[in-house]
């Protein structure tokens, strides 16, 4: 999700100012899709090489669920994304703090985890994170020279802040986000369970989670996958 005028980019969860018409510009690079948010608003198609408006109200401060409402591919059942409407102040908050860039991390094994992410692990192909590999969230290229287009994965700028990945197939655990769900908890730079935690099921195997995503990884060991998901963690 673009906010071209709060010059924001998230991803997973659409954040809606309480009261305020909202003009959204939908569009597709592949298959028809179909925008839908129940409670909120009704179906719009999305059309590759037609671009489509939405233009709508949500009054009530809440949570909701959002959905793709035309059959797109196998997929189609988890194309899912979060709705939160929060009042004005709580959303310029939020804004405040999306604008800011990524902060380095401070703990040992979340920095190995930013140096795979700009190194080895291959991430930056595909991702972009403010302050690391792109100077704004409207940068054209990044700081190797690719076009900033080219980055077809979420900006993972504020990752830690989100509850979900892959359509929603992935949620943090009760309600929480990233940051603090409790089954992604590192103890001495080790999982407890780590079946349990969705991070470390979608960086060990996208594709047996999500068959056919465009999430392309490399064979990480789980010493990797731990310092990713520690730095992702301090993504905040």
């Amino acid at each position: 999700f673009d906010y071209p005028n709060q010059h924001v980019i998230n991803a997973d969860t659409l954040y809606l100012p309480q009261g305020a018409v909202v003009t959204m510009d939908l569009k597709s690079n592949n298959v028809i899709h179909s925008f839908w948010i129940p409670s909120i608003t009704g179906k719009t198609d999305v059309i590759p090489g037609h671009d489509n408006q939405k233009i709508f109200r949500a009054d009530q401060v809440g949570e909701y669920r959002g959905e793709c409402a035309e059959y797109c591919g196998t997929q189609h059942a988890h194309m899912n994304f979060n709705v939160i409407v929060l009042d004005t102040n709580a959303f310029n908050a939020w804004v405040s703090n999306e604008q800011q860039s990524a902060q380095n991390p401070t703990a040992s094994l979340a920095q190995q985890g930013q140096k795979l992410f700009k190194g080895s692990g291959g991430c930056t192909g595909c991702h972009g994170i403010v302050g690391v590999n792109l100077d704004s969230f409207q940068a054209t290229k990044t700081s190797s020279g690719l076009e900033a287009s080219a980055l077809v994965g979420p900006n993972l700028t504020h990752f830690a802040e989100r509850r979900l990945i892959a359509g929603g197939i992935l949620i943090a655990s009760d309600g929480h986000n990233w940051a603090n769900d409790p089954a992604c908890q590192l103890v001495n730079g080790q999982l407890a369970n780590k079946d349990n935690c969705g991070l470390y099921q979608w960086l060990h195997d996208p594709q047996a989670v999500k068959p056919g995503n465009d999430m392309i990884i490399s064979s990480l060991s789980d010493t990797q996958i731990y310092a990713l998901i520690a730095y992702l963690q301090s993504l905040k």
